[in-house]
């Protein structure tokens, strides 16, 4: 009969190392150790992660407009308030109403004076005034009165339905007189025909005419420099186209022929504005209108 044999035993220090104590901590430190490289590999794929996101964070933000929108600043100006103002009086109106005794007070009027127009016409408070028969205003003053030779500066105030009344006509339209140039300007230009001899070498009677209008009131300023003047150019042109005639005590010229009278008109014009006398009527002409004030 075959003898049975024992299982070889193994060594003690193989047994020693199996014992379930140290098994059991050789199993937990390789737990641990996967733990460790799982939470490793996680912190790896957090870190990852972020950037990818930081990533497409940087990308979006470079997309936005860094540059504010463009705000239309809103309008400083103040708005305006549309105020409606009563209506002017009118020339006419104010002289109906207001002209007592041949006098209108500045006030009643729809203009006003300069201060330096009042000082050359020595106006104080009111104006001469014609009403009912003319239905205008004005104001005259008169320089070098000696033979009445000189120069006389008016201004009148008229409107549509005022009419002259006296010798003359200073409100004809502008149309029916001589168109002159004096210092670069246009003005208008009246020659008198006095009596008994008209345009005579004695003298010659000229005025310088302007004006200006406001429609809101009606009102036409008329100013008229009067001026008789006996310069020898204007004259000798009197000499030139009148007939040798005798008066006054001393032997004249005058111009009775119309064909004359008009050659005569005509070179007048040229001569014009070469004359200083009517260069300084024309200066007082403008300094006149520049005076009213509307």
């Amino acid at each position: 009969m075959d003898q049975i044999q024992n299982p070889p035993v193994p060594p003690k220090e193989l047994l020693v190392s199996l014992s379930p104590l140290k098994l059991s901590n050789r199993i937990w430190a390789v737990l641990k150790s996967v733990i460790f490289v799982l939470m490793s590999i996680g912190l790896v794929f957090l870190g990852f992660q972020n950037y990818i996101l930081s990533q497409k964070l940087d990308k979006a933000l470079s997309q936005i407009p860094t540059s504010s929108p463009e705000i239309s600043p809103l309008p400083t100006s103040t708005p305006t308030i549309s105020i409606t103002q009563p209506p002017k009086q009118s020339l006419s109106d104010a002289l109906s109403r207001n002209c007592v005794d041949n006098k209108i007070l500045l006030d009643n009027l729809p203009f006003t004076l300069s201060p330096k127009i009042k000082l050359a016409y020595k106006v104080e408070n009111s104006l001469e005034c014609f009403v009912p028969d003319g239905n205008y205003a004005s104001m005259s003053l008169r320089t070098n009165q000696k033979d009445f030779s000189g120069t006389i500066r008016s201004v009148y105030f008229l409107h549509q339905n005022s009419r002259w009344v006296g010798m003359g006509d200073p409100f004809a339209p502008l149309e029916s007189y001589l168109p002159v140039t004096l210092n670069g300007r246009s003005y208008y230009m009246k020659v008198y025909e006095p009596g008994p001899y008209g345009i005579s070498s004695l003298e010659l009677w000229i005025d310088i005419i302007s004006e200006k209008k406001d429609a809101a009131t009606g009102t036409v300023v008329r100013a008229v420099g009067f001026n008789v003047v006996k310069d020898q150019k204007l004259l000798d042109l009197v000499m030139k186209y009148g007939t040798q005639t005798t008066g006054e005590g001393t032997t004249i010229y005058v111009i009775k022929d119309p064909s004359k009278k008009t050659q005569f008109l005509n070179e007048l014009v040229l001569l014009v504005p070469t004359l200083d006398v009517l260069k300084a009527s024309a200066q007082n002409v403008d300094a006149d209108l520049d005076g009213v004030l509307f």
